[in-house]
């Protein structure tokens, strides 16, 4: 019943510059009602770094967590920022994340 869980090669980053993508969730309407998720975004993208940079409805969904496997490939980032839910219940699963796309789980803020 228990599978073992095969991960790529983790991605050695050292001598890489960083290449920050920005992950903003509207959890529905519990953040996007008291916080301009789509400015946070817009303003992200404007940062040092930042080569992507979006809102999501719900970043913890199976077919968000596709989406950001799917960014960190084509623009090759190497660094994740989740603004989000409480991390004490979703750090976790983007790690997981971050894991199944051969970066470092500690590459997330």
């Amino acid at each position: 019943m228990i599978q073992r869980h095969e991960y790529p090669w983790e991605r050695d980053t050292t001598d890489e510059p960083p290449r920050i993508g920005v992950f903003v969730c509207h959890c529905g309407h519990n953040i996007s009602s008291v916080v301009d998720v789509e400015r946070i975004a817009r303003h992200a993208a404007r940062l040092p770094n930042v080569r992507h940079a979006e809102t999501c409805i719900y970043t913890c969904s199976d077919a968000s967590q596709q989406h950001i496997k799917e960014m960190i490939r084509r623009h090759r980032l190497n660094r994740l920022v989740v603004a989000s839910c409480s991390s004490r219940t979703h750090e976790a699963l983007f790690q997981e994340t971050l894991r199944e796309s051969g970066l470092n789980q500690y590459c997330l803020r």
